[in-house]
């Protein structure tokens, strides 16, 4: 068995697949105070997965519900805020799943409040003014 080594900078290696989203979709359940049941390792090693760009994301959430997505957008909003390392700003996945749901004409009205009255990511929901131009 060969062990390879995890190198946060390397994007393709971070990418999201059915398991670690599986992951964090059984996490987003979790309270926040309590790390949302994840444990530091996980915490460590999931944190990259708040630099993963629109396009590496797509694939992974075509097929989940409107629902999930939103719980999502609510997990990595409140992760950026309360777990280490997960600061994202301009490149939160918040803003990848949110355009997808816009997309879908299934954005909640009420989800920007939310954003805004749980982060202090000037860039959520909508990303950064210069990569909407």
């Amino acid at each position: 068995m060969s062990v390879g080594s995890w190198d946060p900078q390397n994007k393709e290696q971070n990418l999201p697949d059915a398991r670690v989203l599986a992951r964090v979709l059984a996490a987003s359940g979790e309270a926040a105070e309590n790390k949302f049941g994840l444990s530091d390792e996980e915490i460590e090693k999931y944190a990259a997965l708040m630099q993963v760009s629109l396009a590496s994301w797509r694939p992974i959430l075509g097929d989940l519900s409107h629902a999930d997505l939103v719980r999502l957008i609510k997990f990595f909003t409140l992760a950026e805020q309360h777990l280490k390392g997960w600061s994202a700003g301009a490149h939160s996945p918040v803003i990848a799943i949110a355009k997808i749901l816009r997309e879908q004409s299934a954005y909640p009205e009420d989800l920007t409040a939310w954003i805004r009255t749980n982060s202090n990511n000037r860039f959520l929901p909508h990303g950064s003014l210069m990569d909407r131009l």
